[in-house]
């Protein structure tokens, strides 16, 4: 009698594969084998399994979700439709964590391809379906801008700190915001005497984009600024610290724009985009990273399993004496808590459901930063429930969902 199922554990590194080969008894069939990580050794792979598919009924492979590296052997695994039953993109926290259960001391690219088996094998984890072409390009552009973004904030506090070191002040000057004419002058200009050294009407000229200029009413305040400064020189480091920052802002911004441009572009081939965007608070680029991230939400049967994946659901912590605390998850998908996270603020101004929700959690002395997580978590309820009906949004439907739950809440015995 032919065993079932053949289990290939594959070790991802950048330039090659380790693979085992095990049965359902976790028993070694095949001698481990290491292969190229481009087409040829991909087809290699591919021919070993095909030396080993009279013996089996079906062949499912294992891999780690490690950047970019597995991407390829994946898609090209999977289109081997005749032969290769499945391909798992697995967690690496939790092969890591199967490995410490079984009290593993020895880590080589060959035990862990056995382990990876070993994990598909035990835990039987859902078949990870392939994201198509239009998604994956979707999620690398939402990705990289939020990326970006992260940059331009970093950057920005760096910023920051240089104008609260060598202009105090500046704030009550030309504002709080590092704004596109504050930065073009920065960029041109780094120290107080640079920016004397032009007269005013000169300042007012620069250009800030297509027919947008400084003007005098600016420009006289950037002087302001410049004779307010303790030193009216800076060593040639400041110089070149505020300059660099001021550069890399801008061209952030720029490369921002550029990217939200492109995603509101592949809005037209993606219609779920454009019906998360029905939602009051989602937009372009939450809705974007939301459907990248998510593909098929038929593969979430349940709301619950949607938050879990989107790493909203809080976790309790307690011990001995130490008093029950809760907290939100650190697992999930972190591009997908971000988007949910940061929607949740101009869902507040924009949601007559979030913000009545908003309302009743401060009422309850709910702390700002739990009451952000479950207004994210409502949130991600929202999109669930409008991917999975595929009908947008509507207020009437929403609010009777609402008192439906909180009917239920109320009955729920303690």
């Amino acid at each position: 009698m032919n065993p079932s199922t053949l289990y290939v554990g594959i070790d991802v590194a950048r330039d090659r594969l380790d693979v085992s080969f095990l049965d359902a008894d976790e028993e070694q069939v095949h001698l481990a084998q290491a292969y190229p990580n481009r087409p040829a050794g991909w087809q290699a792979l591919v021919e070993s399994l095909q030396g080993l598919s009279e013996q089996f009924r079906r062949i499912v492979c294992g891999m780690e979700s490690t950047a970019v590296f597995h991407e390829g052997v994946a898609r090209y695994l999977r289109e081997q439709v005749e032969l290769v039953y499945d391909v798992q993109v697995l967690n690496p926290l939790a092969v890591k964590r199967l490995g410490q259960a079984m009290l593993r001391n020895a880590k080589t690219d060959k035990a862990d391809s056995r382990l990876i088996a070993q994990h598909v094998i035990r835990m039987k984890p859902e078949p990870t379906p392939p994201a198509s072409p239009a998604h994956e390009a979707l999620k690398e552009i939402t990705r990289r801008r939020r990326r970006f973004v992260e940059d331009r904030s970093q950057e920005s506090n760096r910023l920051h700190t240089l104008l609260h070191r060598h202009y105090p002040g500046y704030r009550q000057i030309v504002g709080k915001h590092l704004t596109v004419s504050l930065l073009t002058v920065l960029s041109q200009a780094q120290s107080p005497r640079a920016i004397l050294a032009q007269p005013v009407a000169d300042i007012a000229r620069i250009s800030i984009g297509t027919r947008r200029y400084i003007g005098l009413d600016l420009a006289g305040k950037f002087h302001q600024l410049a004779r307010s400064a303790p030193s009216q020189q800076f060593p040639r480091s400041t110089e070149l610290l505020l300059q660099m920052s001021a550069r890399r802002i801008l061209e952030l911004k720029n490369h921002i724009k550029s990217l939200d441009e492109c995603i509101a572009e592949m809005t037209k081939s993606l219609p779920e985009i454009a019906l998360l965007q029905t939602i009051p608070g989602i937009g372009a680029v939450t809705a974007g990273t939301i459907v990248a991230e998510v593909g098929d939400i038929r593969r979430f049967p349940t709301k619950e399993k949607f938050v879990g994946y989107c790493g909203l659901y809080p976790i309790v912590w307690e011990s001995g004496q130490v008093k029950r605390k809760y907290r939100m998850t650190r697992q999930g998908n972190r591009w997908l808590k971000t988007a949910l996270l940061v929607a949740s603020a101009p869902a507040r101004l924009y949601n007559p459901r979030i913000a009545a929700f908003d309302q009743r959690l401060h009422a309850s002395n709910k702390t700002t930063k739990a009451a952000g997580g479950a207004l994210a978590t409502k949130l991600a309820h929202f999109c669930w429930a409008i991917l999975t009906k595929n009908q947008p949004w509507s207020d009437k439907v929403a609010k009777n969902a609402q008192r439906k739950a909180e009917a239920m809440l109320a009955t729920k015995p303690s």
